[in-house]
């Protein structure tokens, strides 16, 4: 079969003569699959050139693997290496970043994250302080906040002086 643009679950199916819920099974719950099944599929992937389709898969899970960050500005060195640690963070866990910088303008952050909201983020990571911790925790989304106080259940903060806050946000986030 010639490489095409677009290889669906069906061509896959067709090239390897298993039906479309198997290769379904392959990406979701391939342990259900055996061994030798699953080579066949991964050998069928890499001859007919697929490429994952990521927006199906956030249509089908409902995931999009999208953590925005909200930071107030990189002028200060300690933002900028928070936030570089953050983005390392990316082999540990899978999530993808997307960052604003606020700018400590309050209107700003807040069309910031009516933005990310609209992008069905999975959590939000602030270090910004201008918007209200009572506002921030309306969201219903894990939320990390960095150097805030802690008034509120919903949301769950880190101060620098107790652990690395960049290399332990996403961990806090991904615990909820």
């Amino acid at each position: 079969m010639a490489k095409k643009q677009n290889v669906t679950f069906s061509d896959i199916a067709k090239y390897t003569n298993f039906s479309k819920t198997t290769i379904s099974r392959y990406f979701n719950h391939p342990d259900s699959l055996t061994l030798e099944n699953q080579q066949i599929i991964s050998d069928a992937l890499e001859k007919l050139g697929y490429q994952e389709n990521k927006v199906a898969r956030i249509l089908a899970n409902g995931k999009t693997e999208f953590v925005g960050i909200i930071i107030p500005n990189l002028y200060f060195h300690y933002y900028s290496e928070v936030l570089n640690q953050i983005l390392n963070s990316y082999e540990e866990f899978g999530y993808k970043f997307l960052v604003f910088i606020g700018n400590e303008n309050e209107e700003t952050e807040r069309q910031y994250i009516r933005e990310l909201m609209a992008y069905k983020i999975e959590g939000l990571i602030i270090l910004s302080h201008t918007i209200p911790s009572l506002e921030l925790a309306q969201l219903n989304i894990p939320i990390v906040t960095i150097e805030r106080e802690r008034k509120h259940r919903q949301l769950y903060g880190r101060h620098a002086g107790r652990q690395p806050a960049g290399q332990t946000s996403l961990r806090c986030a991904d615990s909820y």
